[in-house]
């Protein structure tokens, strides 16, 4: 259950459309289990300011680490959403509807004491439940301050694709439409991921290929180096031995030989492959969602209800 605390959160902030991406990595079961556990839960009732500082230092760690997740999840849904509609022709009129969604709109301090109750009903035994264990005074301090900065910029910055998703699932439930959108963002977001994979296989490959490259040069300068410095050598030896001869010879004298050069030919540092993500946390994708999103719903506000058709796959 733990693995699925951003889901839990969602739930209970009231951002329930997060489910159609939640819903492709976890099965049907899994979700309803998820409600369940939450049947009861007052997180409401939760006193926030008489919560100890440890108390508080693990809530605020769990709503940080839930809206990385979160606003991830809203920025991709938003624009998969708006994509949906744009393809339906839908969208001018979702702009000029007065939609809203039922679910309350929830605070910064309402997610704060979420994250307490979860804590101390089914996360319980999570490892956010022990964090901290033994931190003294100044240490949870620092965990505050850092967590409690964190996790108020996340909530502010999510909180736009979270309104957008509330409102384009409220619309199309309107338009009897959610199931529909559910199959095909399913689809869609596996295409997606198929090209983030592609993306970053070919990205690992061609840094592959200029570590290769990089390492032949740096061999074939070593190389070269090694060869001038080899001749350098000999000549110096030939030098030596010219006079050393010459020397002995006059005086008799015998002319020691100097150490010889120790030069690297081993070189470290192989590049480690990045591992692949899921194509809606990566930052370079959320960026790319959010300049969609705000583009097709700023169009259709714009348009005063004209709308552009087609919007197929970028």
């Amino acid at each position: 259950m733990s693995k699925h605390f951003h889901f839990l959160i969602s739930i209970l902030l009231g951002i329930g459309a997060t489910e159609a991406l939640a819903q492709q990595s976890m099965a049907k079961g899994n979700v309803a289990e998820l409600r369940q556990s939450l049947r009861g839960l007052k997180w409401e009732s939760v006193d926030y300011d008489a919560l100890s500082a440890l108390e508080r230092c693990r809530a605020l760690t769990l709503l940080d680490h839930a809206l990385t997740e979160i606003g991830a999840v809203a920025t991709a849904e938003a624009d998969l959403m708006s994509q949906y509609l744009e393809q339906q022709d839908l969208g001018a009129e979702f702009a000029s509807s007065q939609t809203a969604e039922a679910a309350p709109a929830r605070t910064y301090e309402d997610g704060q004491k979420t994250a307490a109750a979860l804590l101390q009903g089914p996360m319980a035994e999570s490892r956010y439940a022990t964090m901290y264990q033994g931190s003294d005074e100044s240490d949870l301090k620092a965990s505050l301050r850092l967590h409690e900065s964190g996790s108020r910029r996340k909530w502010s910055k999510s909180s736009e694709p979270v309104r957008n998703v509330r409102g384009m699932t409220a619309f199309l439930k309107s338009k009897d439409k959610y199931q529909s959108y559910l199959v095909w963002s399913k689809a869609e977001s596996d295409r997606r991921q198929q090209q983030h994979e592609q993306t970053m296989a070919e990205k690992r490959a061609a840094a592959k290929a200029r570590s290769e490259l990089a390492q032949e040069e740096r061999t074939a300068r070593a190389k070269e180096l090694a060869q001038q410095r080899q001749q350098e050598e000999d000549s110096r030896l030939a030098q030596q031995a010219i006079y050393a001869q010459s020397a002995a010879t006059e005086q008799g004298d015998v002319v020691e030989d100097f150490d010889d050069y120790w030069y690297p030919s081993r070189y470290y540092g192989r590049p480690r492959n990045p591992r692949v993500q899921h194509w809606h946390r990566n930052g370079a994708n959320q960026a790319r969602a959010r300049e969609h999103t705000n583009k097709r719903v700023n169009n259709w506000h714009r348009s005063g209800g004209a709308g552009r058709r087609g919007g197929g796959r970028r």
